[in-house]
């Protein structure tokens, strides 16, 4: 199957099936919820600082084992420097990562594991040229979230960052937003009270979001 080179978002469809675009989008909007019920216990201040860690932890582990269980190539991979984790989601030909940002389009911290993605791959994605995407030249997809200290997210898009460009400070204008993509799970988002308890935070796999379809 050929893609133009500025058809980004295409190729992203064609290997990543709105099945799986779905429950990563509720998964995502469960560890919001979590991460605040769970922060709930701590004085304001502290749960402020705290939250955004515990989030990230929450996601980034549960979207690792919601691949797994889906069949997906995932894994825990360190950085260039050895002091964090990140779960990377290989679907085809596309490699997925996720990150929180305060706005939307915001770039990502600049981190050597993204650059390498970037520079050595999405180079032929932009060069006005047809190409077939092949197993190893993989097209790097972001999920940008945030903002990073609500207790809810206001915006979750996958984008497709431009290589050679330090810090990956700018995103190819296609974008998917999984707000405009499902309306549906965005309907169910809950704006928690400030008042919250712990509860069991176990993994599930949703079995409520439906396996076919554009929308949920």
């Amino acid at each position: 199957m050929d893609f133009s080179s500025n058809e980004p978002a295409s190729i992203f469809d064609h290997y990543v099936d709105r099945r799986f675009q779905a429950r990563s989008f509720w998964l995502l909007i469960r560890c919001y919820e979590r991460a605040v019920r769970h922060c709930g216990k701590y004085a304001r201040e502290v749960a402020h600082d705290h939250f955004p860690y515990h989030r990230r932890t929450l996601f980034e582990d549960r979207w690792l084992k919601l691949a797994k269980a889906e069949g997906i190539p995932a894994a825990s991979e360190n950085n260039y420097a050895h002091n964090c984790h990140h779960t990377t989601i290989r679907i085809g030909s596309i490699v997925m990562i996720a990150q929180a940002v305060e706005n939307p389009g915001d770039p990502v911290r600049r981190a050597i594991f993204r650059n390498t993605l970037a520079e050595s791959n999405q180079r032929l994605l932009f060069e006005n040229q047809r190409i077939k995407p092949v197993a190893d030249s993989p097209l790097l997809a972001l999920l940008l979230h945030g903002p990073t200290t609500s207790k809810v997210p206001y915006f979750a898009d996958i984008m497709f960052p431009l290589p050679d460009l330090p810090g990956l400070n700018a995103y190819h204008e296609e974008r998917i937003s999984l707000f405009a993509r499902f309306p549906k799970l965005v309907q169910r988002i809950e704006t928690p009270k400030e008042e919250t308890i712990l509860d069991s935070i176990e993994p599930q796999i949703r079995t409520d979001i439906p396996k076919t379809g554009d929308d949920v």
